[in-house]
């Protein structure tokens, strides 16, 4: 595992095969290659192999970003990525500098998958961010592993993992929850986190208990799965990510600890996005009390908690972009008092896309800030 001080490799001499990786033929050596390529390998080496960028001087790739193949690879990488940043992630990003205080150190991101990118996006100051989902952990690959089988079979699944969030901004359940091309959450996140111009420092699995307790792995078989990552800033700031397999539904969600853990954790803000308008059933009513009841702010597509909950005693509310009736499946949870309160104020246009695609760049999103809090 990387930080054990195993060797990874990828090219070496020996027997080559062509290996057709997201649609670039690369000729690559899958024999051994310790020799050349030996050496500590950390979180951050593996995870920007991952993601397509270039390893530091001291990394054990080095070398290896010196290949065409390579090169070609990380090419693909960041030209999607390009893309996705431009087109779903730079509006949004430029907003949320405007419009959102940068007050608390907490993220809780429920119904979040492992998109990193849209929390770290709008909240860039915060130290702390909690996602959740019903996705497999998983594992962060060992390189050399890959060289000794069929490398390409992985990096296509990862291609898979990855390809629909980079075109949608948001990761679908059907994508991720029982499919085996996915690769798990932890090669996921440790690629957003790097790409997102962090570096990793370290990953941990680890169980939450019911009393909002975390432990390591295999504590007690009644705990939530979960995933440390830590990993620091431009500036130097370290920083928490957690991930815990969570079924948040009532009365599933009083069982899972993740309450109780976000009570330990004080005060904090909450982003609610893409999590198919769940809140606005009485089936996720504790989730929905919970949010209502403890975060500070609350930035939220219209699939989050429905407007009328956001009580002009308690909160205010702005809401920026145009607000549609929601399409296809979801038509049933369109908001008649959202629209007409939308329409009452002066459109703050931003140019951003959030939420359920449409060919509009005019998204809209609703930043509610508890009274009192400032």
């Amino acid at each position: 595992m990387p930080g054990s001080g195993t060797s990874l490799c990828l090219f070496g001499r020996g027997w080559p095969r062509v290996l057709h990786v997201l649609g670039v033929v690369v000729c690559a050596s899958l024999s051994s290659a310790h020799a050349a390529y030996s050496g500590q390998v950390s979180y951050e080496d593996t995870a920007r192999y991952l993601a397509g960028l270039p390893p530091s001087p001291q990394s054990p790739f080095a070398k290896l970003s010196h290949a065409p193949a390579w090169q070609q690879y990380a090419a693909f990488l960041s030209w999607q990525w390009g893309i996705f940043d431009r087109i779903r992630v730079r509006g949004v990003r430029s907003l949320a500098a405007k419009e959102v205080a940068q007050g608390q150190t907490v993220v809780m991101y429920m119904f979040s998958g492992p998109d990193f990118v849209y929390p770290n996006a709008i909240f860039p100051f915060a130290t702390t961010y909690v996602l959740n989902g019903l996705e497999g952990v998983g594992d962060l690959p060992n390189i050399g592993d890959l060289a000794a089988s069929d490398g390409a079979a992985y990096l296509e699944r990862l291609k898979f993992s990855l390809s629909g969030f980079l075109r949608l901004g948001y990761f679908k359940t059907s994508d991720m929850h029982g499919n085996e091309s996915f690769v798990g959450i932890v090669p996921i996140l440790a690629v957003l986190v790097v790409r997102t111009g962090h570096v990793l420092d370290g990953i941990e699995k680890i169980s939450l208990s019911k009393n909002g307790d975390v432990g390591a792995r295999g504590d007690s078989d009644t705990d939530s799965p979960g995933v440390m990552m830590r990993f620091h800033d431009a500036s130097g700031t370290s920083k928490s990510l957690y991930y815990f397999y969570a079924d948040l539904s009532d009365p599933i969600i009083s069982g899972t600890g993740i309450l109780a853990f976000y009570k330990h954790l004080g005060s904090a803000d909450s982003l609610i996005k893409n999590d198919s308008y769940l809140l606005h059933s009485a089936e996720f009513s504790i989730a929905r009390d919970f949010i209502l009841g403890n975060a500070r702010m609350v930035v939220q597509d219209d699939s989050g908690i429905p407007y009328r909950y956001f009580t002009p005693a308690h909160w205010a509310v702005r809401i920026f972009g145009v607000y549609r009736a929601p399409l296809g499946q979801f038509a049933k949870f369109y908001q008649a008092d959202l629209d007409a309160a939308a329409k009452r104020r002066p459109v703050q246009r931003g140019g951003f896309r959030i939420g359920y695609p449409r060919l509009t760049p005019d998204s809209h999103l609703l930043i509610a800030v508890r009274k009192g809090e400032g």
